[in-house]
């Protein structure tokens, strides 16, 4: 799935569709400042029970501040909603602080940004280290200034120890679902590297046009034929006046032509040989383990399966087959300039027919 349909798919990028991957960290953001403004809710309720209107005013300031960044989260840059939240996060943690006191664990909170910070690759690294660096030298600050501060408005003893706890699970967790979130983007980011190497491996190995094995990836599985020393029988075919194709009805009518005896000859060897478009209309077909019988047989069956495989034409598509079974002390060379030979022959002898090279253990046909 592409960039642009994932886009469609999530109803964006709206303002922001010249960058798209700006715009998928605000759609991340928005239940994130969503989960915030309900916090803030919950917080707002807790200092209300405990009669502190600055807070309750704070936190009411806060909930519109999320609500209204959730309402941006798709019109601005990310980035400045996440200074925006990073700059409340820090303002609330001090302020809280500074009123109910350290045991509250109010304090906490700003060690929750110092994970987001690391992974946010919106910014620099450098702008990650400054801001980390901010969230550490606020949280060292509140610690020099109130742990050992009388609050303003002191807890009661019912209430301090819950709240703390309270405090120091949801920074745990926050904690941990940040660092869950980095692990399965790291997961989810090798497994992209991975299938996108094995894709241009793909690339590198195949012919654009038919999808088969090209001739420097044939030359590989050649070379361990030959190096390997077991039977292998080797098929090269090529496309009869193929010339003439592209003259009477085209370049892309020859193509066509290609592509379609590409797949003819990808499903009459199964998995049972290699297919290669060896050069211009010539196709080479490996056949490992096979003394020529075998060879013979689907040389022949090729022949008679080209002509049903372009109807566009009454002309009928047909091919010539050359044939050569590996021999001791044959290079890669020897080995296809045998097939090559028999290609010639077949050539010579009318075309479309198949030939076996001499030595092969077969007759030509």
């Amino acid at each position: 799935m592409t960039s642009e349909s994932i886009d469609r798919a999530m109803g964006g990028p709206r303002d922001l569709a010249s960058d798209p991957g700006r715009w998928r960290y605000a759609r991340v953001l928005g239940p994130i400042l969503l989960f915030g403004a309900s916090a803030h809710a919950l917080f707002l309720a807790l200092f209300a029970l405990l009669d502190v209107p600055v807070l309750v005013a704070f936190n009411a300031a806060s909930i519109a501040l999320y609500l209204l960044l959730l309402y941006l989260a798709r019109h601005v840059d990310p980035r400045v909603l996440v200074l925006v939240a990073m700059m409340e996060v820090l303002a609330h943690a001090w302020l809280a602080t500074h009123y109910v006191g350290w045991v509250s664990g109010f304090h906490f909170y700003p060690l929750i940004l110092i994970p987001l910070i690391a992974f946010l690759t919106l910014f620099s690294l450098l702008q990650r280290c400054l801001l980390i660096l901010l969230a550490t030298l606020v949280y060292a600050a509140m610690a020099l200034a109130y742990t050992t501060a009388t609050p303003l408005v002191p807890l009661p003893d019912v209430v301090a120890p819950w709240l703390s706890a309270i405090n120091a699970v949801s920074v745990s967790i926050g904690l941990s679902v940040f660092i869950l979130f980095y692990a399965v983007a790291v997961q989810n980011a090798d497994n992209l590297a991975r299938a996108s190497q094995e894709r241009l491996k793909h690339l590198a190995a195949t012919d654009p046009l038919t999808g088969l094995l090209n001739r420097r990836s044939m030359d590989i599985h050649l070379q361990q034929a030959v190096h390997h020393r077991d039977p292998a029988a080797l098929l090269l075919g090529d496309v009869d006046n193929f010339k003439q194709i592209n003259d009477a009805f085209g370049h892309d009518a020859g193509d066509r032509v290609l592509e379609a005896i590409g797949e003819t000859l990808r499903q009459a060897v199964a998995d049972h040989a290699l297919v290669a478009r060896w050069g211009g209309e010539e196709f080479l077909i490996l056949i490992p383990g096979d003394n020529g019988t075998h060879a013979a047989r689907l040389a022949e069956r090729i022949r008679r399966l080209v002509p049903g495989c372009w109807q566009e034409s009454e002309r009928p598509v047909t091919m010539s087959i050359g044939i050569a079974r590996l021999q001791a002390g044959d290079t890669v060379a020897r080995f296809a300039n045998r097939a090559d030979q028999a290609l010639l022959e077949a050539k010579r002898a009318g075309r479309n027919r198949v030939i076996t090279a001499p030595g092969a253990d077969a007759t030509g046909t």
